[in-house]
This record gives structure tokens, sequence and C-alpha cells, in this order.
């Protein structure tokens, strides 16, 4: 595993561990002077490539980032994603057989 840049050695420090208090990107954003999308960009990173297992609560007082700590919380973070993924793949098969005007 490749040494974290500091950038990502920041953005990583500002990421609770456990899921209690998740912090959202823009609070990541405005402590480190970096943009929401470069917050997610970073975070992308640190999951891919450092294998840094970094969960998101999607639900209303849970939302935010926080660094998984156990099996219940890995699946917290997992199911949402599969649900988007789902939904996604249904709204690309939806556009390719939508007829388009001439």
């Amino acid at each position: 595993m490749a040494e974290l840049s500091i950038i990502q050695k920041n953005v990583l420090m500002q990421i609770p561990k456990g899921n209690k208090r998740p912090v959202k990107s823009k609070e990541i954003a405005e402590r480190t002077g970096l943009s929401q999308r470069e917050v997610m960009s970073v975070i992308h990173t640190l999951i891919l490539k450092h294998d840094i297992p970094i969960g998101a609560g999607r639900t209303e007082g849970h939302q935010g980032y926080y660094i998984i700590q156990n099996e219940e919380q890995r699946q917290q973070a997992i199911v949402p994603l599969q649900h988007s993924i789902i939904n996604m793949n249904k709204r690309v098969r939806k556009l390719k057989t939508i007829k388009l005007k001439q």
C-alpha cells in the first residue's frame, strides 16, 4: 500500500471511527480547504487504493463519513450502495429503450 499524501492524511484525520457521529463532506471541506468534490475524490482514493474502510451514513441524523469498525457497520455502509447500483442499472436500461423523437 502506498503512503498517504498530506491531503489524504488531512481528510482521513477528519473522519471519526465508528458511525455514531459521522462527518459530512461539507464539514471536511471546510476544515481542510478542499471543495466537496475534492473531498469525495480523496475518500474514493482512500477506499480503493489504500484499503481504508470508510462508510457513509445516508439516513437522517446519521449522514456523513466514518471509519467502519465492525461487520454491522460494514453492512450499514454496503446496503445503500447496493440499492443505488440497482436503481442506476434500472435507469440505464430504461434510457437505452426510450424512443427518441426525430
